[in-house]
């Protein structure tokens, strides 16, 4: 494998990044199932940074299937009474940011190595390797910082409905709040596509900037 290759690959690992962080937008970070106190069947609760979804599926033998875009709030069901999702939200908004900044970085740096592999600017000087090099660090640091805020999330939905409760946490126990994957009696609480797309993202730049130390990226006559 030449270094061209190698410049190549880098291109590859990298555009796998980029194309996860977009799929951690459109798609839901969370889902909680819980049996339905008010009747036979589940409510099924999605969420990301953006989107709220409840699946009600109900019926006399708990076999019909509603759809709602708007948010039945899960603390009411869990908890007794509506909460402020207040530190909750913010979590998502700021793993959802720092992940968007990481897109932003890695675009250009998909431009400078395409540019790059195809030498388009034969003339110029420009010490291309260097910056994407840097500019792969930055865009790792982003996507960890937003992997680790997001791992939080339990914490902070323990917190709202502690607060809410003027600090009497009996009522805030289960995995909903205290686990980001777990089960009991009668909930589940798990992952989507989101988050894991972000986590990938992460391993996927990771590689890429292992592979570029390996990797010649030139633009005219500089390295």
């Amino acid at each position: 494998m030449n270094f061209n290759r190698l410049a190549i690959v880098t291109f590859a690992l990298l555009f796998l990044s980029f194309g996860l962080l977009i799929g951690s937008y459109l798609t839901y970070w969370t889902k909680v199932q819980v049996d339905n106190q008010l009747g036979p069947g589940v409510l099924t609760f999605y969420d990301s940074a953006t989107e709220e979804k409840i699946v009600v599926v109900d019926g006399p033998n708990g076999d019909q299937e509603r759809k709602s875009t708007s948010w039945e709030n899960i603390y009411q069901t869990l908890s007794g009474q509506p909460i402020n999702r207040l530190h909750e939200r913010s979590i998502f908004r700021a793993s959802l940011a720092f992940a968007i900044i990481a897109w932003i970085v890695e675009l250009p740096i998909l431009i400078l190595i395409g540019l790059s592999i195809f030498n388009v600017f034969k003339n110029k000087k420009f010490r291309v390797g260097l910056c994407i090099r840097l500019l792969l660090g930055a865009a790792i640091a982003l996507n960890i910082i937003s992997v680790a805020i997001f791992s939080k999330i339990a914490d902070y939905r323990n917190k709202d409905c502690v607060d809410a409760y003027d600090a009497d946490n009996v009522r805030c126990t289960g995995p909903f709040y205290n686990h980001m994957i777990g089960s009991d009696d009668n909930t589940k609480v798990g992952l989507m596509p989101g988050y894991p797309c972000v986590i990938s993202s992460t391993a996927f730049v990771i590689v890429s900037f292992i592979v570029s130390f390996f990797a010649t990226f030139q633009i005219g006559n500089v390295q």
